[in-house]
């Protein structure tokens, strides 16, 4: 079971690969979603790509360190 209970598949040849020690516990999520609500929640962005570069930013997010989380964007 992965510890962030994300797919196993996404799709198009793509398997992810969770790490860490991170277990869910109830409430979390609501926890996650009433901080992001009032701005308590703080998410360092590292990069931004949009989606025709999708392949690059996971050749970056793999291939060097990027501080912060790497977004992808439709627009």
């Amino acid at each position: 079971m992965s510890p962030l209970f994300g797919p196993g598949d996404l799709g198009r040849g793509v398997s992810p690969v969770y790490i860490g020690p991170f277990q869910a516990e109830p409430g979390d999520l609501a926890d996650l979603a009433a901080r992001a609500a009032d701005g308590r929640l703080r998410v360092e962005i590292g990069a931004r790509f949009g989606f025709e570069n999708a392949v690059q930013a996971v050749v970056d997010f793999a291939g060097r360190h990027i501080r912060g989380k790497v977004v992808i964007t439709t627009s």
